[in-house]
Order: C-alpha cells, then structure tokens, then sequence
C-alpha cells in the first residue's frame, strides 16, 4: 500500500467532490500529506483508549464527534468500519458512506435523524467560519 499522499488526495477528491475541513483517520496511520493537498487539517483518532501504537495526539471517537469542526470526512480501514459504524451509531450519529480506495472507507458522519452530511458551521456576523477551509469556501463568504 502507498504511502504517497497525492494519491489518496485524488481518490478522496473523486469520491467526496466537495471541501472538506478536516480528514480523520481512524485506526490507521495518518497521512498528513493530505493537509497539503486537500487544504486541510489531519487528525488521528481511536475507537477506544489511545493503545500505545497511536499517534501521541489521538483522541477517541466520542471526543471528536462532539467537536465541531466543519465537514469531516473519516477514513477507516476495513478491519475497523464495523466498530466505527457501531460506536457513532451509540453516540447517536450515522456514517453516510462517501467512496474508498484500497481498502480504506471514506465516511462523514451526521447527527441520527439529520437529513444530508455533517453540518457546517455558519460564518457570523465577526467573520468566517473558523478553521482552516478551502479557498472556495472563503472566498464564498467574502463575496
């Protein structure tokens, strides 16, 4: 499996085809090149407690799914879409499948009983949403 980051961010891109403001990876390494080519942040993220093969800064899933942080797109390895499905469900959200490639799941994740993907936080009277966007969607908010 490649670790070039270029072609996970084409695959991604091809699948989702829309600005994501932040790509997690769920118990597979993170591929921080994507910040790089998607414009993004990467976080890593554990379905349980951090086991020592994590990167120092991962958090669990319930911490993460009550940030807001914009449209997140989580990549999950086969061997762990069973439990991530399962535990976002007991937390009360859905993962609405988006694509994959080479074994990995794209998903975003939404509130049960929402209608349509994650929600995105509004820009407010003192300015853009926070975070880091895509360009498109800064220079929406400027216009």
């Amino acid at each position: 499996q490649t670790k070039d980051s270029r072609v996970l961010a084409r695959a991604i891109r091809d699948s989702v085809r829309s600005a994501i403001d932040e790509v997690v990876f769920i118990g597979t390494p993170p591929r921080y090149g994507l910040s790089f080519y998607l414009n993004t942040e990467v976080e890593a993220v554990t379905l349980g407690p951090r086991p020592p093969s994590a990167p120092p800064r991962a958090q669990p899933l319930h911490e993460e799914l009550q940030e807001e942080e914009g449209v997140r797109l989580f990549v999950v390895p086969r061997n762990k879409l069973v439990a991530f499905r399962d535990q976002s469900r007991e937390l009360g959200f859905t993962a609405v499948p988006r694509g994959g490639w080479r074994g990995l799941g794209f998903y975003e994740v939404q509130r049960s009983g929402a209608s349509g993907a994650a929600p995105v936080r509004q820009a407010t009277a003192s300015g853009p949403p926070s975070g880091r966007l895509a360009l498109a969607r800064k220079e929406a908010w400027t216009r």
